[in-house]
């Protein structure tokens, strides 16, 4: 384990909620956790993070994120129910244990990747909460460090078989991630492990970018899509270089993915609004293919919805000089996404 210093155990303490360990951030009774964890600190980049008064400008604390189902749901609703408020309490030396008081909603638990059973799947993250308010917000809380290696998985009848290297009992449990080269079943090993170990924070300066778990192993990381503040937010923080945004709170090198391709190829961009409509907002979607595309000055909301963008695309593929099957074969891509 690194040496921890002074400013570094100022911030480990940082991650304690007063009271026992049974009181939320507002002091409030929880009642009895429904699952307890905990491990060591490892603080391995604080100059990436504690810049200046970075500790007084945002306290501190850990969140568990779930992962979206099917990568496809509202921004609003993943956003409010994704960042579960959990109690934490840090002791000296450097360690810190975590509670869970409730499971997540009832619309994040989707059936298991190469499995049957349905299962929520989350990561811990630690955060600079810049508001107080004690919960993460995408784009406004720096997401400075996660549980690396690890995952939470929360089966409301338990689970068995691919993905998991070994029964799973009903509620929550702790998993190791087995197959670091692509998180995905390969050569016969599982994806998920169960196991009964500390789980260690790494605040490395870093967000979710490499705890993020490709879930249904398509090379994508859609499940994490809500932990992204709006695209055109993304853009403007995080262009042209991929990394942490200190300023914004936003998780470069996972969100700028999601942005639409470099340059201004009219059927790139189409093809790329078709597969974002697939997973975000038709809104956020639109802007970024209207930048896309190049049109001049901040790029206006026509539609706001995908029907109307798919005849957006057909108009604009007429326009731009395509011939009237070429532009009605895109305009029919789109629409079905």
């Amino acid at each position: 384990m690194n040496a921890v210093g002074p400013l570094a155990l100022a911030l480990v303490l940082a991650l304690a909620a007063p009271g026992c360990g049974d009181a939320g951030v507002d002091g409030g009774y929880r009642g009895e956790p429904l699952f307890a964890l905990g491990g060591w600190v490892q603080v391995e980049n604080l100059g990436a993070f504690v810049a200046g008064d970075a500790v007084r400008q945002g306290r501190l604390r850990m969140a568990l994120l779930w992962a979206a189902p099917n990568g496809n749901s509202s921004r609003f609703d993943v956003v409010s129910s994704v960042a579960e408020e959990v109690d934490a309490s840090g002791v000296f030396p450097a360690r810190y244990s975590l509670a869970l008081y409730t499971p997540p909603a009832a619309s994040l638990v989707r059936a298991a990747v190469f499995g049957e059973d349905p299962v929520a799947i989350g990561v811990l993250v630690a955060f600079l909460d810049r508001d107080g308010d004690g919960r993460w917000q995408a784009g406004l809380d720096p997401l400075v460090g996660a549980v690396l290696g690890r995952a939470i998985v929360w089966a409301p009848r338990g689970a068995s078989g691919d993905p998991f290297g070994a029964p799973l009992p009903p509620g929550f449990s702790l998993v190791a991630v087995e197959d670091d080269t692509g998180r995905c079943l390969e050569g016969g090993r599982a994806l998920l492990t169960p196991v009964d170990a500390d789980a260690d924070l790494a605040l490395t300066g870093e967000g979710v970018v490499e705890a993020a778990l490709d879930l249904d192993c398509d090379g994508q990381a859609l499940e994490w899509l809500a932990f992204c503040p709006p695209l055109e937010v993304v853009r403007d923080a995080c262009e042209p270089g991929e990394g942490i945004d200190p300023g914004g709170g936003v998780d470069c090198g996972l969100c700028v993915p999601f942005l639409a391709p470099p340059g201004d190829d009219p059927a790139a961009c189409d093809a790329w609004l078709g597969e974002c409509l697939s997973h975000a907002p038709a809104p956020d979607c639109e802007l970024e293919w209207r930048a896309c595309r190049g049109e001049d000055g901040d790029p206006a909301l026509v539609c706001g919805d995908p029907a109307c963008l798919c005849e957006e695309v057909f108009r604009a593929c007429l326009e731009g000089g395509g011939e009237p099957p070429e532009c009605q074969a895109r305009r029919e891509v789109c629409l079905t996404f």
